[in-house]
């Protein structure tokens, strides 16, 4: 507590006191990190609070005690990449990783089936809908991805979830050995809105080999 005050209190206080508290659920959400990296959600409500503590965290560093140094300093990178996933962005480009359920440990499993029942069959499937968290409204989410999430009943929730809330703005399918690896891809460009009436770009290509 003495790191967010003046004068050392009372730690009882610090249940009343914010910045207290969002350092704590900020710490409770990294202590994973390893595991569920940028999959880890942070509330755009939380941005003001988090630039407090990053001020403030800095000043420390520099002008703190003994105790204070030392901490700001293990502190600072933690809150900083927290902001970085509380922004909301005007677009996002990704190329997600691919991991099956059958490659995941117990606690991504089940922080796969808790948050994103839709898409838990595969990391690159959670990546997808991860990335409509990161933009603001209206913003682009692009993906080079596995193409079966377009095919497999497994995602048939997700798809559903794509076509009622967002648009597919373009998309180039990539058949088997285009990117020279086995199966086929897609690059997907998704919108943060949904258009109904939208028509979009889209194509097949097909390896000549």
């Amino acid at each position: 507590q003495g790191l967010l005050e003046d004068d050392q209190t009372d730690l009882g206080s610090a249940e009343a006191d914010s910045r207290y508290q969002l350092l704590k659920r900020t710490l409770d959400r990294f202590e994973q990190a390893k595991t569920f990296g940028s999959l880890i959600d942070v509330p755009v409500e939380e941005l003001d609070g988090l630039y407090d503590l990053i001020n403030q965290f800095e000043q420390l560093s520099d002008t703190g005690d003994t105790m204070q140094k030392p901490v700001s300093n293990q502190l600072l990178p933690i809150v900083k990449q927290s902001l970085i996933l509380a922004l909301r962005y005007d677009a996002e480009v990704a190329n997600p990783p691919y991991m099956g359920g059958k490659g995941m440990n117990i606690k991504l499993k089940k922080f796969a089936k808790d948050n994103y029942p839709c898409s838990k069959s595969d990391l690159f499937a959670i990546f997808i809908e991860r990335g409509f968290l990161w933009l603001k409204e209206t913003g682009f989410n692009s993906m080079v991805t596995m193409q079966s999430w377009m095919f497999l009943s497994s995602y048939e929730r997700m798809r559903e979830n794509i076509l009622d809330n967002y648009t597919i703005e373009n998309m180039v399918h990539m058949g088997n050995g285009v990117m020279k690896i086995a199966f086929g891809t897609n690059a997907t460009i998704f919108r943060n809105l949904h258009m109904g009436c939208y028509k979009g770009f889209y194509s097949y290509v097909e390896n000549s080999d």
